[in-house]
Protein backbone atom coordinates (compact mmCIF):
# COMPACT_ATOMS: atom_id res chain seq x y z
CA UNK A 1 0.00 0.00 0.00
CA UNK A 2 1.59 3.52 -1.08
CA UNK A 3 -1.61 5.52 0.07
CA UNK A 4 -1.88 7.31 3.26
CA UNK A 5 -5.33 5.71 5.61
CA UNK A 6 -6.17 9.26 7.69
CA UNK A 7 -7.86 7.61 10.95
CA UNK A 8 -9.13 4.39 12.12
CA UNK A 9 -12.68 4.25 10.21
CA UNK A 10 -10.33 4.25 6.57
CA UNK A 11 -8.69 1.48 8.16
CA UNK A 12 -11.58 -0.38 8.97
CA UNK A 13 -13.06 -0.20 5.33
CA UNK A 14 -9.67 -0.38 4.28
CA UNK A 15 -8.91 -4.20 6.24
CA UNK A 16 -10.95 -6.16 3.39
CA UNK A 17 -8.73 -5.16 0.68
CA UNK A 18 -5.61 -6.23 3.37
CA UNK A 19 -7.12 -9.79 3.84
CA UNK A 20 -8.49 -10.48 0.31
CA UNK A 21 -11.85 -10.96 1.87
CA UNK A 22 -14.41 -9.10 3.68
CA UNK A 23 -14.13 -10.68 7.34
CA UNK A 24 -17.62 -11.88 8.68
CA UNK A 25 -18.09 -12.25 12.38
CA UNK A 26 -15.00 -11.98 12.98
CA UNK A 27 -12.09 -10.38 14.93
CA UNK A 28 -9.30 -9.32 13.38
CA UNK A 29 -6.19 -8.05 14.83
CA UNK A 30 -3.75 -5.34 13.28
CA UNK A 31 0.05 -5.18 14.00
CA UNK A 32 1.22 -2.07 13.57
CA UNK A 33 5.37 -0.46 13.73
CA UNK A 34 6.24 3.12 12.76
CA UNK A 35 2.48 4.07 11.92
CA UNK A 36 2.52 1.04 9.17
CA UNK A 37 0.38 -2.01 8.60
CA UNK A 38 2.92 -5.17 9.24
CA UNK A 39 0.58 -8.33 9.87
CA UNK A 40 -2.83 -8.88 10.13
CA UNK A 41 -5.34 -11.80 11.67
CA UNK A 42 -8.29 -12.91 11.39
CA UNK A 43 -10.37 -15.33 13.88
CA UNK A 44 -14.01 -16.14 14.25
CA UNK A 45 -15.93 -14.00 16.68
CA UNK A 46 -16.88 -17.07 18.78
CA UNK A 47 -17.37 -17.83 22.50
CA UNK A 48 -14.21 -16.96 24.81
CA UNK A 49 -13.13 -20.68 25.60
CA UNK A 50 -12.40 -21.14 21.41
CA UNK A 51 -11.25 -17.40 20.95
CA UNK A 52 -8.30 -17.87 23.42
CA UNK A 53 -6.31 -20.43 21.94
CA UNK A 54 -6.59 -18.37 18.19
CA UNK A 55 -5.56 -15.25 20.03
CA UNK A 56 -2.72 -16.86 22.09
CA UNK A 57 -1.14 -18.04 18.57
CA UNK A 58 -1.78 -14.14 17.33
CA UNK A 59 0.51 -13.11 20.10
CA UNK A 60 3.07 -15.71 19.51
CA UNK A 61 3.47 -14.58 15.99
CA UNK A 62 3.34 -10.63 17.05
CA UNK A 63 6.16 -11.67 19.50
CA UNK A 64 8.27 -13.42 17.02
CA UNK A 65 7.58 -10.32 14.49
CA UNK A 66 9.10 -7.98 17.26
CA UNK A 67 5.11 -5.87 16.87
CA UNK A 68 4.59 -4.67 19.60
CA UNK A 69 1.37 -2.75 19.13
CA UNK A 70 -2.26 -3.64 17.82
CA UNK A 71 -5.45 -2.92 17.61
CA UNK A 72 -8.60 -4.86 17.48
CA UNK A 73 -12.04 -4.83 15.33
CA UNK A 74 -15.04 -7.04 15.80
CA UNK A 75 -16.81 -7.19 12.83
CA UNK A 76 -20.28 -7.98 13.76
CA UNK A 77 -22.98 -8.96 11.38
CA UNK A 78 -24.63 -11.23 13.41
CA UNK A 79 -26.72 -10.10 16.05
CA UNK A 80 -24.97 -10.94 19.01
CA UNK A 81 -26.62 -12.66 22.21
CA UNK A 82 -25.87 -11.45 24.78
CA UNK A 83 -25.62 -7.86 23.62
CA UNK A 84 -22.28 -7.14 24.82
CA UNK A 85 -21.01 -10.17 23.82
CA UNK A 86 -18.35 -8.68 20.95
CA UNK A 87 -17.07 -5.82 23.60
CA UNK A 88 -16.25 -8.58 26.21
CA UNK A 89 -14.29 -10.96 23.66
CA UNK A 90 -12.71 -7.73 22.61
CA UNK A 91 -11.68 -7.33 26.09
CA UNK A 92 -10.61 -11.00 26.32
CA UNK A 93 -8.55 -10.78 23.41
CA UNK A 94 -6.35 -7.35 25.05
CA UNK A 95 -5.61 -9.28 27.81
CA UNK A 96 -4.33 -12.21 25.81
CA UNK A 97 -2.28 -10.00 23.57
CA UNK A 98 -0.67 -8.06 27.08
CA UNK A 99 0.49 -11.73 27.74
CA UNK A 100 2.94 -11.65 24.60
CA UNK A 101 3.74 -7.72 25.59
CA UNK A 102 1.63 -6.35 23.00
CA UNK A 103 -0.35 -3.25 23.92
CA UNK A 104 -4.11 -3.27 21.68
CA UNK A 105 -4.60 0.31 22.22
CA UNK A 106 -7.60 0.64 20.72
CA UNK A 107 -10.34 -2.08 20.43
CA UNK A 108 -13.26 -1.17 17.76
CA UNK A 109 -16.53 -2.83 16.70
CA UNK A 110 -18.07 -2.19 13.33
CA UNK A 111 -21.53 -3.42 12.26
CA UNK A 112 -24.28 -2.24 9.81
CA UNK A 113 -21.70 0.38 8.19
CA UNK A 114 -20.54 2.10 11.41
CA UNK A 115 -18.26 1.77 13.78
CA UNK A 116 -17.18 2.96 17.21
CA UNK A 117 -14.38 1.85 20.08
CA UNK A 118 -14.93 -0.12 22.82
CA UNK A 119 -11.15 1.53 24.24
CA UNK A 120 -9.41 4.13 22.79
CA UNK A 121 -5.69 4.95 22.95
CA UNK A 122 -5.42 8.19 21.47
CA UNK A 123 -8.97 10.00 22.77
CA UNK A 124 -10.56 10.94 19.71
CA UNK A 125 -12.56 7.81 18.58
CA UNK A 126 -16.22 8.20 19.08
CA UNK A 127 -17.72 6.03 21.58
CA UNK A 128 -21.06 5.59 19.94
CA UNK A 129 -21.36 4.08 16.29
CA UNK A 130 -20.33 6.65 13.64
CA UNK A 131 -20.34 6.46 9.84
CA UNK A 132 -18.03 4.23 7.77
CA UNK A 133 -16.12 6.17 4.91
CA UNK A 134 -17.29 5.81 2.13
CA UNK A 135 -14.74 3.38 0.37
CA UNK A 136 -14.37 5.11 -2.76
CA UNK A 137 -13.30 7.94 -1.24
CA UNK A 138 -10.67 6.18 1.20
CA UNK A 139 -7.36 6.73 -0.97
CA UNK A 140 -5.64 3.02 -0.09
CA UNK A 141 -9.14 0.97 -1.29
CA UNK A 142 -9.41 3.61 -4.58
CA UNK A 143 -4.93 2.14 -5.10
CA UNK A 144 -6.40 -1.24 -4.43
CA UNK A 145 -8.74 -1.16 -7.42
CA UNK A 146 -6.50 0.77 -9.17
CA UNK A 147 -4.30 -2.58 -9.12
CA UNK A 148 -7.38 -4.28 -10.42
CA UNK A 149 -7.21 -5.57 -6.59
CA UNK A 150 -10.70 -6.46 -5.32
CA UNK A 151 -12.08 -8.64 -1.57
CA UNK A 152 -13.56 -11.75 -1.98
CA UNK A 153 -16.78 -11.97 -0.05
CA UNK A 154 -15.55 -14.59 2.60
CA UNK A 155 -12.49 -16.93 3.34
CA UNK A 156 -14.36 -19.59 1.43
CA UNK A 157 -14.25 -17.83 -1.62
CA UNK A 158 -10.70 -16.71 -1.83
CA UNK A 159 -9.75 -20.20 -1.76
CA UNK A 160 -12.14 -20.92 -4.55
CA UNK A 161 -10.68 -17.60 -6.37
CA UNK A 162 -7.47 -20.29 -6.37
CA UNK A 163 -9.13 -23.37 -7.60
CA UNK A 164 -10.39 -21.08 -10.93
CA UNK A 165 -8.88 -22.32 -14.03
CA UNK A 166 -9.21 -21.49 -17.95
CA UNK A 167 -9.08 -25.27 -19.11
CA UNK A 168 -8.44 -24.38 -22.58
CA UNK A 169 -5.16 -22.92 -21.75
CA UNK A 170 -4.25 -24.98 -19.02
CA UNK A 171 -4.83 -28.22 -21.15
CA UNK A 172 -2.64 -26.44 -23.89
CA UNK A 173 0.13 -25.82 -21.43
CA UNK A 174 0.46 -29.43 -20.08
CA UNK A 175 0.55 -30.37 -23.26
CA UNK A 176 2.89 -28.49 -24.96
CA UNK A 177 5.98 -30.18 -26.13
CA UNK A 178 8.82 -30.37 -23.71
CA UNK A 179 12.14 -28.23 -25.28
CA UNK A 180 15.42 -29.65 -24.63
CA UNK A 181 17.49 -26.62 -24.36
CA UNK A 182 16.23 -24.65 -20.93
CA UNK A 183 15.49 -21.16 -21.37
CA UNK A 184 18.57 -18.54 -21.64
CA UNK A 185 19.02 -16.31 -18.41
CA UNK A 186 17.83 -13.15 -20.75
CA UNK A 187 14.87 -14.80 -22.15
CA UNK A 188 13.86 -15.91 -18.86
CA UNK A 189 14.56 -12.45 -17.40
CA UNK A 190 12.25 -11.24 -19.86
CA UNK A 191 9.39 -13.57 -19.92
CA UNK A 192 8.92 -13.38 -16.22
CA UNK A 193 8.95 -9.63 -16.04
CA UNK A 194 5.89 -9.82 -18.70
CA UNK A 195 4.49 -12.43 -15.96
CA UNK A 196 5.04 -10.05 -13.24
CA UNK A 197 4.73 -6.74 -14.53
CA UNK A 198 3.50 -6.93 -17.99
CA UNK A 199 0.03 -5.44 -19.07
CA UNK A 200 -1.62 -7.80 -21.19
CA UNK A 201 -3.70 -11.16 -19.97
CA UNK A 202 -1.43 -13.49 -18.89
CA UNK A 203 -4.23 -15.66 -20.55
CA UNK A 204 -3.27 -14.44 -23.95
CA UNK A 205 0.64 -14.94 -23.88
CA UNK A 206 1.98 -17.64 -26.39
CA UNK A 207 0.97 -20.72 -24.85
CA UNK A 208 4.96 -21.92 -25.60
CA UNK A 209 6.28 -19.24 -23.55
CA UNK A 210 3.85 -20.35 -20.66
CA UNK A 211 4.60 -23.60 -21.02
CA UNK A 212 8.56 -22.45 -21.08
CA UNK A 213 8.58 -20.66 -17.94
CA UNK A 214 6.30 -22.72 -16.24
CA UNK A 215 8.57 -25.93 -16.89
CA UNK A 216 11.48 -23.40 -16.15
CA UNK A 217 10.44 -23.01 -12.57
CA UNK A 218 10.37 -26.52 -11.48
CA UNK A 219 14.20 -26.00 -11.48
CA UNK A 220 14.99 -25.43 -7.66
CA UNK A 221 17.49 -22.85 -8.98
CA UNK A 222 15.31 -20.92 -11.12
CA UNK A 223 12.28 -21.01 -9.04
CA UNK A 224 14.16 -19.61 -5.62
CA UNK A 225 15.85 -16.85 -7.51
CA UNK A 226 12.19 -16.02 -8.83
CA UNK A 227 11.03 -16.51 -5.11
CA UNK A 228 13.34 -13.96 -4.26
CA UNK A 229 11.82 -11.51 -6.45
CA UNK A 230 8.02 -11.80 -5.31
CA UNK A 231 8.47 -12.20 -1.58
CA UNK A 232 11.56 -10.10 -0.41
CA UNK A 233 13.25 -10.25 2.64
CA UNK A 234 11.71 -13.24 3.65
CA UNK A 235 13.65 -16.20 5.08
CA UNK A 236 13.92 -18.97 2.40
CA UNK A 237 16.08 -20.79 0.42
CA UNK A 238 19.61 -19.12 -1.49
CA UNK A 239 19.41 -19.12 -5.22
CA UNK A 240 22.44 -21.19 -6.31
CA UNK A 241 22.90 -18.86 -9.34
CA UNK A 242 23.19 -15.49 -9.76
CA UNK A 243 20.52 -12.73 -10.18
CA UNK A 244 18.95 -12.98 -13.72
CA UNK A 245 17.98 -9.72 -13.61
CA UNK A 246 19.62 -7.08 -10.90
CA UNK A 247 16.00 -4.58 -12.15
CA UNK A 248 13.47 -6.87 -11.41
CA UNK A 249 13.95 -7.66 -7.42
CA UNK A 250 12.51 -4.52 -5.69
CA UNK A 251 10.90 -2.58 -8.84
CA UNK A 252 7.66 -4.65 -7.94
CA UNK A 253 4.20 -3.51 -6.14
CA UNK A 254 3.68 -6.72 -3.87
CA UNK A 255 -0.38 -6.97 -4.69
CA UNK A 256 -0.21 -6.25 -8.44
CA UNK A 257 2.38 -9.29 -8.18
CA UNK A 258 0.23 -11.10 -6.68
CA UNK A 259 -2.87 -10.29 -9.20
CA UNK A 260 -0.36 -11.32 -12.13
CA UNK A 261 0.57 -14.66 -10.65
CA UNK A 262 -3.10 -15.29 -10.08
CA UNK A 263 -3.65 -15.20 -13.68
CA UNK A 264 -0.36 -17.18 -14.30
CA UNK A 265 -1.62 -19.80 -12.05
CA UNK A 266 -4.93 -19.78 -13.45
CA UNK A 267 -3.43 -20.72 -16.95
CA UNK A 268 -1.59 -24.24 -15.56
CA UNK A 269 -2.91 -27.45 -15.16
CA UNK A 270 -2.94 -28.75 -11.19
CA UNK A 271 0.16 -30.67 -11.86
CA UNK A 272 2.30 -27.17 -12.39
CA UNK A 273 0.86 -25.33 -9.80
CA UNK A 274 2.66 -25.83 -6.79
CA UNK A 275 5.49 -23.56 -7.53
CA UNK A 276 3.04 -20.32 -8.41
CA UNK A 277 0.92 -21.32 -5.38
CA UNK A 278 3.87 -20.39 -2.95
CA UNK A 279 5.31 -17.84 -4.87
CA UNK A 280 1.67 -16.10 -4.29
CA UNK A 281 2.04 -17.60 -0.79
CA UNK A 282 5.45 -16.41 -0.38
CA UNK A 283 4.53 -12.41 -1.78
CA UNK A 284 1.49 -12.46 0.18
CA UNK A 285 3.48 -13.30 3.29
CA UNK A 286 6.18 -11.08 2.92
CA UNK A 287 3.51 -8.14 2.70
CA UNK A 288 2.03 -9.53 5.99
CA UNK A 289 -1.10 -11.30 3.99
CA UNK A 290 -1.51 -14.39 6.23
CA UNK A 291 -4.98 -15.53 5.41
CA UNK A 292 -3.88 -15.68 1.48
CA UNK A 293 -0.64 -16.83 2.06
CA UNK A 294 -1.80 -20.00 4.26
CA UNK A 295 -4.49 -20.67 1.88
CA UNK A 296 -2.26 -20.25 -1.08
CA UNK A 297 0.64 -23.17 0.55
CA UNK A 298 -2.14 -25.21 2.21
CA UNK A 299 -3.36 -25.37 -2.02
CA UNK A 300 0.33 -26.62 -2.79
CA UNK A 301 0.55 -29.46 -0.62
CA UNK A 302 -2.58 -30.75 -1.38
CA UNK A 303 -1.13 -31.04 -4.40
CA UNK A 304 2.03 -31.81 -4.15
CA UNK A 305 2.40 -32.75 -0.11
CA UNK A 306 6.55 -33.03 -0.12
CA UNK A 307 7.12 -29.90 -1.92
CA UNK A 308 9.29 -28.25 -0.03
CA UNK A 309 9.15 -24.55 -0.28
CA UNK A 310 5.75 -24.87 0.87
CA UNK A 311 6.64 -26.81 3.61
CA UNK A 312 8.82 -24.71 4.42
CA UNK A 313 7.14 -21.78 4.16
CA UNK A 314 3.84 -23.23 5.56
CA UNK A 315 6.23 -23.54 9.09
CA UNK A 316 7.03 -19.69 8.18
CA UNK A 317 3.68 -18.95 8.63
CA UNK A 318 2.82 -21.41 11.58
CA UNK A 319 5.60 -19.69 13.33
CA UNK A 320 5.39 -16.43 12.35
CA UNK A 321 8.48 -16.08 11.05
CA UNK A 322 8.12 -12.49 9.40
CA UNK A 323 10.07 -11.02 6.69
CA UNK A 324 13.72 -9.48 7.89
CA UNK A 325 12.52 -5.76 6.90
CA UNK A 326 9.60 -6.06 9.00
CA UNK A 327 11.41 -7.49 11.85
Amino acid sequence: MRSTLHGLGELIAYLPYELGFRPTDSLVVVGLADQRIRVVARLDLREEDDLLPGTGRIGQVFARAGVRSALCCAFVDTPPVPQDAPTRLLDVACDVLRAYDVDAAHLLVTRDGGWWAHRCGCGGCPRRPAALPDPDRVDAVFESVLDGIAPHASRADLRASLNQCRTEVAQAVGAAPVVDRPMRPAALTAAMWEILHGSAPIHEMPVPMLASLSRAIADPAVRDEVFGWVAPGLPGPTPSTPALSPYVAGALDPRAVRARLVQWLHCLPEWMRPPVLTFIAGSAWSSGSGALAAVAVEQALRIDPGYRLARLLGRAVELGARPRRCA
